[in-house]
């Protein structure tokens, strides 16, 4: 395994959760193991580095189409109303008027020409949208790299200790074996000791590779 490869590989499945990277989970009740483009695609949809250049290309776009409608005529209105009451002239003093008075207009203006900011703040905006997607591009390339060796590592490690189990299991075997040929006197100690010491050389060499599962 290479150098930090395992604490790496420990990292990565605690930030993005991919405890199926090296075990089975279940869904409904039924064993199901991630294959590599499932751990990929679930990394790049929940990883918070990925996540966060997410919202900060939604800002960027944002700018983009504020600077973008600089070109626009913007329009203001306004409005004003009054309303006045007097009693009529005649002796009963029911008569009455109401007399109604408003201003009302509308207004627009367009930034014809500002030494060329207009079109620069639009560039730099859109420099900035360009620069956030190609962000999210490489942030996606390394983590897909990094669980991809991770992957890979499980695997190979799973198969190492597929054959170092095999490979005792026969060391086991052979020792009770001579052990028994040297109860009925037909193998001398040296040889037994012999078999018992390459026996304990296979589980030693078991042991590191069940720790980095």
């Amino acid at each position: 395994m290479l150098p930090g490869l395992k604490y790496i590989s420990f990292s990565i499945l605690l930030l993005t959760g991919l405890n199926a990277l090296a075990q089975d989970s279940t869904v409904a009740g039924k064993p199901l193991r991630w294959n590599l483009p499932q751990c990929i695609e679930y990394a790049k949809k929940n990883n918070i580095q990925i996540n966060s250049l997410r919202l900060g290309r939604l800002t960027s776009q944002q700018e983009y189409l504020l600077a973008k409608a600089g070109r626009l005529p913007d329009l203001s209105g306004s409005a004003s109303q009054n309303l006045t009451h007097s009693k009529g002239g005649n002796n009963t003093g029911n008569d009455s008027e109401f007399n109604a008075s408003g201003q009302y207009g509308l207004s627009s203006s367009v930034t014809i020409y500002n030494g060329n900011y207009i079109n620069n703040n639009i560039l730099q905006k859109n420099a900035q949208v360009e620069s956030a997607n190609l962000s999210i591009i490489q942030q996606e390339n390394d983590i897909t790299l990094q669980i991809t060796q991770v992957y890979l590592t499980i695997l190979l490690d799973k198969e190492t200790i597929v054959a170092d189990t095999s490979i005792t299991n026969t060391s086991n075997a052979q020792v009770k074996l001579e052990q028994q040929r040297f109860n009925v006197g037909s193998v001398a100690k040296k040889d037994l000791i012999q078999i018992q010491a390459k026996n304990a050389a296979d589980q030693y060499n078991l042991t590191p590779a069940i720790n980095t599962e």
